[in-house]
């Protein structure tokens, strides 16, 4: 198993065919390797894998496991794991083989902030981002939470509830000490009988569509069956209750994770075992409309403290859930975790003596009772690797919605709902407790019987194994309401059937839109063949104000649409819609928005402060969205040269004015995944500004005294990372323009100057990993063209920063030329002499300094010196709507007078 992280010119690849020899068993591989996807822009379908509950390893021939605990009892040969099932009421996945034959994995392209940075330095900035995410986007002891997963289904509730509460009692009946001894000699020669548990069939009154008690298998259920039923919960019970019994801390005995890990994978099996004997799926078959689908198992993997397969670094979880069909054994699912199949993950944590845990306990109970929200330090730590390990499950998953994880703090156990816009805790169920083991099994109960949807999967995502591709259902444009009416939107339930094999974009953050991006067909593919796409469907959760449903990027695109649809000169430069609306979920028969406040409900409130600023969370959410597009283009990323880069980027800010001045839509969100590119029939390229996600009528950002920080973080302006009451204009894109060149230029603009980046620490850097840092870093390198260019020495090719890479002399006449760009854009924005003084510079006292470097011939004239600025509102000043227009054109200016440049240097070699 290949366990490096892919460099940025690799794609992972299909796993490795078995070996020749039928005789030798097949392994599973994981190969990442240079593939000709990488030129198409794209990365690995993510498609789960054909994989079964595996035959185990026979104890007594040296397999893994605990004695006390069925941890090698045969997996069920025709075990189905539902896990990217492709609907609610499929079977899942069935198990062909003996051996785990994945197909290829999905892994997430690196994020913006991963550029030019090898695995350890990446490991210190994720860590440093959730430190930031478990301190301001965490709530903890948040009411409620378990009861996200309750059955919508009333009756599927409340046979939930019957089974939680049937299998507590079974669980206490064992956990109760013994009964005295009598003095009868008789007695006291016989050893000790365990009390028998409790009646745990369960009755028809308890729910009407479960048809009958008894096996799943037959109506009535044999003695046999019976008996391997019980011996296998007494040996998953004799593994748990060391775990739950509330001497679990007697000694001070060194206690270490490892040691809890058999344990608390006991406990789930004891559940899974109880459901899957006990409850009938063939009675859910005829649910009305196929809504509620049939119940499932949550099963834990078998290794724990790995790493996971689909793991772009080093981390190691502690211990992975899968859910899997009725018909799959209650065991654990052999092998090593999966990111492409992971339902939720479990982090623990252990004290190291009974003094330690005692401690410990009273600092977490003091911690519950807090209203500030503080966590212990155990638990701080657990959220954590919590987070750190679930962004790579949304990485490799195309139809997750939201994610489940689990802390276990020695006894404490505290279940974690993570959407888009926060995350939220339950309160701590301490198992060492009647009520906290209750609370505990009947989540795993609700989990086991709710709706698709409650689990965090989308249902309108589907994959189809058979066919080794993808579903995904996209609202149709004709059912757009024409004010662009969020409420008339969910009454419709037409949408349009797209296909897919492959991912452009993956969802490569925790928290945020979870921007993906597919390349599909309308036309349904045959077997084995690959797809030939003709639309874009981008999928991504938008940060909207409540209420103000026409603020939404189909209603932005379809306006640009009948703006400017006369305008031949721009008609390869903005995407044309094709069809798109809000994603719309089937809850119980009822059609509702794909919002953070359909999900959460009442505790939607709760979600902490996001990126509103000083706004409430109460007054935004997060808004499922998705649409299908032409033409399809290439990322940024994928550009070949610069001199193209000059001209698509050109492209991109003649759009961006245009879309401003005649539709009045201020984007918002200029990066590097919000530039595409694109050949038509003659072969010339063209830039494509797209995602209109974060964009606004720009008459309502001119009145809004306190708008929202959106953005790409190393691209914001400073303007926009204060947070200030300042109203955002062209001249924040026209800043973003500028980061984004300075980006380019410094990690490699071409995918061969990338990989040859040395991973050093640059000024940059700091872009990436706070927005404090990052605005101290932007006012330094913009205060005057002198201090610009020590920015510009740390460019691709430089000679302070990468002596080892030798660079022709034509690449670095380009990058002398990116450089001159870059200086002129900077004088254009903050030192423009067609503006007043007050408009200038970067908030602080400072001397106007022009550079008298000679950037070589593509230098433009320079411009006349600015006077000396000691206006600490420069910002404010360029915010005026007349200022804003003229830095506006003349960035325009600046970029079309390097493009002309570019064009003349074509016609005449």
């Amino acid at each position: 198993m290949t366990k490096g992280h892919h460099s940025h010119g690799e794609v992972p690849g299909a796993a490795a065919a078995a070996a020749a020899n039928p005789s030798t068993p097949k392994k599973t591989t994981n190969k990442r390797q240079r593939s000709n996807a990488d030129s198409e822009n794209t990365i690995d379908s993510g498609q789960p894998a054909e994989y079964g509950l595996q035959t185990p390893k026979n104890t007594a021939t040296g397999g893994r496991g605990n004695a006390d605990i069925d941890f090698t009892a045969k997996r069920a040969k025709k075990g189905k794991c539902v896990v990217n099932q492709g609907s609610p009421t499929t079977a899942g996945r069935k198990k062909e083989n003996k051996s785990v034959q994945p197909l290829s994995r999905s892994s997430h392209l690196n994020s913006l902030s991963n550029r030019g940075t090898g695995l350890e330095a990446m490991k210190t900035q994720r860590n440093a981002e959730v430190e930031h995410q478990v301190s301001t986007l965490l709530r903890a002891n948040v009411p409620k939470v378990l009861k996200l997963a309750r059955p919508a289904n009333e009756s599927r509730a409340r046979l939930a509830m019957s089974i939680g509460k049937r299998i507590a009692a079974d669980l206490e009946s064992r956990l109760a000490p013994p009964p005295p001894l009598r003095r009868s000699s008789r007695l006291a020669s016989q050893p000790h009988q365990s009390p028998q548990p409790t009646n745990t069939r369960i009755a028809k009154s308890d729910c009407e569509i479960h048809k009958v008690t008894g096996n799943s298998r037959n109506e009535l259920q044999s003695d046999e069956a019976y008996a391997e039923h019980t011996r296998r919960l007494e040996r998953r019970f004799n593994a748990l209750k060391t775990w739950v019994k509330q001497d679990y801390w007697t000694n001070n005995a060194v206690r270490t994770e490892r040691q809890m890990y058999r344990p608390i994978q006991a406990f789930h099996l004891f559940v899974a075992q109880f459901i899957r004997y006990h409850l009938n799926d063939s009675a859910f078959d005829n649910a009305p409309n196929g809504i509620i689908g049939p119940p499932r198992l949550v099963l834990p993997y078998e290794n724990v403290d790995t790493k996971a397969v689909g793991t772009d670094d080093r981390t190691r979880s502690d211990i992975g859930l899968v859910v899997c069909g009725m018909d799959a054994d209650a065991a654990l699912v052999e092998g090593k975790p999966y990111n492409s199949e992971q339902f939720a993950i479990i982090e623990a944590k252990a004290s190291v003596s009974r003094a330690a845990a005692a401690a410990k306990l009273v600092a977490a109970k003091n911690a519950a009772n807090r209203q500030d929200g503080m966590l212990d330090a155990d638990t701080t730590q657990a959220f954590k690797q919590l987070f750190m390990y679930t962004r790579q499950v949304y990485a490799n998953q195309h139809d997750r919605r939201f994610m489940w994880g689990i802390t276990v703090c020695d006894t404490r156990v505290s279940a974690c709902i993570l959407t888009s816009g926060g995350a939220l805790a339950s309160h701590e169920m301490d198992v060492s407790t009647v009520q906290g083991r209750r609370q505990y099994i009947q989540l795993l109960v609700d989990w086991s019987l709710c709706d698709w949807h409650q689990l965090g999967f989308d249902p309108s995502v589907r994959w189809r194994k058979d066919l080794k591709y993808w579903e995904i259902d996209v609202p149709c444009l004709a059912a757009t309401a024409s004010d662009g009416s969020d409420q008339q939107l969910a009454a419709s339930s037409t949408t349009t059937t797209y296909f897919f094999d492959k991912a452009y974009v993956a969802a490569d953050h925790l928290f945020g839109r979870h921007t993906r991006c597919f390349p599909a067909s309308l036309e349904r593919p045959e077997s084995n063949k690959p797809i030939e796409p003709d639309v874009l469907v981008k999928d991504a959760w938008s940060y909207v104000r409540r209420n103000d449903a026409e603020q939404s990027e189909v209603s932005f695109m379809d306006r640009i649409r009948q703006m400017l649809e006369q305008e031949q000169q721009l008609r390869n430069n903005l995407p044309t819609l094709v069809d798109g609306g809000p994603v719309c979920i089937d809850s119980n028969g009822t059609l509702v928005n794909d919002t953070t406040d359909s999900i959460l409900g009442e505790i939607h409130s709760m979600l902490p402060s996001s990126s509103a600023g000083d706004d409430s969370s109460s007054d935004y959410y997060y808004a499922h969205n998705r649409l299908a597009m032409t033409p399809i283009a290439k990322r940024l990323r994928l550009i070949p040269s610069i001199a193209d880069l000059m001209l698509v980027m050109h492209d991109a800010v003649r759009a961006h004015k245009a879309v401003l001045d005649n539709c009045h839509v201020l984007h918002r969100d200029i990066s590097e995944n919000n530039i595409m590119f694109h050949h038509d029939a003659d072969g010339h390229i063209h830039g494509m500004l797209i995602d209109f996600d974060n964009a606004v009528d720009s008459g309502a950002a001119q009145q809004d005294s306190r708008p929202i920080c959106t953005g790409t973080l190393p691209f914001m302006s400073v303007n926009n990372l204060r947070r200030e009451n300042v109203p955002r204009t062209a001249v924040d894109d026209m800043e973003s323009f500028l980061y984004l060149l300075l980006w380019l230029g410094t990690w490699g603009v071409t995918i061969e100057h990338r990989e040859q980046t040395i991973e050093k620490t640059r000024m940059i850097t700091e872009w990436s990993l706070d927005s404090d840092m990052a605005i101290k870093s932007k006012r330094q390198v913009m205060e005057s063209d002198k201090s610009l260019h020590y920015l510009l020495a740390e460019l691709y090719g430089s000679y302070t920063m990468d002596s080892d890479i030798i660079v022709s002399d034509e690449e670095y006449e380009w990058y002398s030329r990116l450089r001159n760009l870059v200086r002129n854009l900077r004088n254009s924005i903050f030192d423009n002499p067609r503006v007043d003084s007050a408009a200038r510079g970067t908030w602080i006292p400072r001397a106007n300094l022009l550079s008298s470097w000679n950037g070589g011939d593509w230098d433009m004239p320079t411009m006349a010196a600015g006077a000396i600025v000691d206006e600490p509102n420069a910002y404010r000043a360029r915010a005026a709507p007349d200022i804003a227009q003229l830095i506006h054109e003349d960035v325009l200016s600046v970029f079309e007078w390097y493009a002309n440049q570019v064009r003349a240097l074509e016609s005449h070699p």
